[in-house]
């Protein structure tokens, strides 16, 4: 085999090869929107300082490293209102979570893949109105976040459905409780992947 030959060969299995790799690897663009709710009050009664359950909105940004393992930034933004003993009852909170998060996955064929992730980063928590300090003060804490979902790529398309629930864990230190809070957020949406 000439030179020539053995350069062409390796370009024919570098081009099979590659498309091959792209399906793997990839920037990745996420939206979604579900629920939100709330697993501990922020007293322990006998009047419940708690939430009603809201929405959330989520949005996301990384790089699949493989069809294994994925790193994501991630940013959930959650409404819901106060109940129970609280002063802002039925006022509306708002929840800003930003931080980043490694996802594990294991493809099942036919473009479905659970997957299961974790990471950190910063909530915000705000109120809608006036704010005073016998009311609520925002405050912004590190925040543990983890959860589980799967993700289906629909064929012939750079485009995937996704469903997963989500935990976030911080302590509330604001009007006038201290007190470690874990809420959860459902949610579905779509993916793009822009393979390189």
């Amino acid at each position: 085999m000439t030179r020539l030959h053995k350069l062409l060969a390796v370009a024919a299995l570098a081009a099979v090869a590659t498309p091959l790799a792209a399906q793997d690897r990839g920037v990745i663009l996420r939206v979604m929107g579900g629920g939100y709710s709330h697993t501990m009050n922020l007293n322990t009664g006998p009047d419940f300082a708690h939430f009603k359950m809201g929405f959330a909105l989520n949005a996301g940004l990384g790089v699949q490293m493989n069809k294994y393992a994925a790193l994501l930034g991630d940013f959930t933004f959650s409404e819901t209102k106060g109940l129970g003993a609280v002063d802002f009852v039925n006022d509306n909170v708002y929840r800003y979570y930003v931080g980043g998060q490694l996802q594990l996955r294991y493809p099942l064929g036919k473009g479905l893949a659970p997957y299961l992730f974790g990471g950190g980063g910063r909530v915000h928590v705000d109120q809608k109105g006036i704010e005073t300090e016998e009311n609520f003060q925002h405050f912004t804490r590190f925040a543990g976040m983890f959860g589980a979902g799967f993700t289906w790529a629909i064929p012939n398309t750079n485009v995937g459905l996704l469903a997963e629930g989500k935990g976030l864990y911080y302590k509330w230190v604001a009007a006038p409780f201290n007190r470690n809070q874990f809420d959860i957020t459902y949610s579905i949406g779509l993916s793009y992947k822009i393979g390189f």
